[in-house]
């Protein structure tokens, strides 16, 4: 990061009024910031700093990038606990003494374990499509949008979608359970939502009412989630993608000066806790390094000379996150270490 402010290329963030390199509205004056300006933020109140830094345009993109992913991680995660649950429910099941009364308790369990996952399939799933709509308010994806409108018709992800509004505010629907015996094969186990109780609920869209009724006889959950798991979460990763590439010049800039931030406050941690506690008081600080660094990143320290500049060195590569060991701290931490 320079301490000239130079000239850059401007960059509108997506549907943003703002632009990075001629917006003059923030609390640390026009971008681009320099060293010296991020520096005084700082050290005059270090918390005002960092809010002041998030008032870039690139936080907010970040922040919805941070939020959708983590989001997309919570529906798959739900996604394996469905399958997972049905998987326990069949395990039992052909072990032959699932609906022997001395297991009365487990049964109601395993069910209890469907229905649970099957509301938090649902739940997640609306999770996901919610930060998608907060995106697809704040910037501009036409280029994506075609894309979903075949989400926007399908009959099963309709229902999938309108699933969680029907268990939370009406009736928690519980699959019913239905076996077929076949002379030769497997029992085969089917988890039915009937559509008499689906249909107690008045506020289906129109393309999950037609899911509905196309299934009188009830809809097989796991034939549905199974149907539909693959193809949502594809779509939806890809829109992650693509929103990472066509905000990573802004989210960049951002980090630029976050991480900056970051730097200065880990250099300060740092050099106070070494010469103020860890020199002064002769702490032997290679008992501490394991809560630092892997165990991995361990044994590759402990496999170089002991004490010299070449092992201190791997060390800080390991925990210098932040790229804050400038000369001035390196020699601090190498006085530390008793590098010879």
């Amino acid at each position: 990061m320079s301490k000239t402010k130079s000239s850059r290329k401007t960059m509108p963030c997506p549907r943003h009024k703002v632009t990075i390199g001629s917006h003059t509205g923030f609390s640390l004056g026009p971008l681009p910031w320099d060293e010296e300006l991020l520096i005084t933020a700082y050290f005059n109140e270090f918390t005002k700093a960092t809010s002041a830094v998030e008032e870039h345009p690139g936080f907010i993109i970040q922040d919805d990038l941070d939020s959708l992913g983590f989001s997309l991680r919570l529906f798959k995660r739900a996604a394996y606990d469905f399958f997972q649950a049905v998987r326990d429910f069949k395990k039992e099941e052909r072990a032959g003494e699932l609906f022997f009364k001395k297991n009365d308790t487990r049964f109601a369990t395993l069910e209890f374990n469907i229905v649970k996952s099957l509301y938090v399939y649902s739940s997640t799933l609306m999770s996901v499509v919610c930060h998608v709509r907060r995106i697809a308010q704040r910037y501009d994806t036409t280029s994506f949008s075609k894309q979903t409108t075949q989400f926007s018709t399908d009959e099963r992800h309709r229902f999938i979608q309108d699933l969680r509004n029907c268990l939370e505010h009406v009736r928690l629907i519980k699959p019913n359970w239905q076996i077929t015996h076949s002379i030769g094969e497997d029992n085969k186990i089917r988890f039915l939502l009937d559509h008499r109780h689906l249909s107690s609920f008045e506020n289906w869209t129109p393309f999950a009412l037609a899911y509905i009724e196309r299934h009188k006889e009830g809809i097989d959950v796991v034939q549905t989630i199974r149907g539909h798991i693959t193809q949502f979460f594809r779509h939806q990763n890809s829109f992650l993608l693509w929103l990472n590439k066509h905000t990573l010049e802004c989210r960049s800039d951002y980090l630029r000066y976050s991480h900056y931030l970051k730097a200065l406050g880990t250099k300060s941690h740092w050099n106070m806790v070494l010469t103020q506690i860890v020199i002064p008081n002769k702490i032997n600080v290679y008992d501490h390094l394991h809560m630092y660094l892997t165990l991995e990143e361990l044994e590759g320290v402990r496999k170089l000379p002991h004490k010299s500049k070449e092992q201190v060195d791997a060390i800080i590569s390991h925990m210098d996150e932040y790229n804050a060991c400038d000369e001035k701290l390196r020699a601090i931490v190498y006085a530390a270490f008793n590098v010879t």
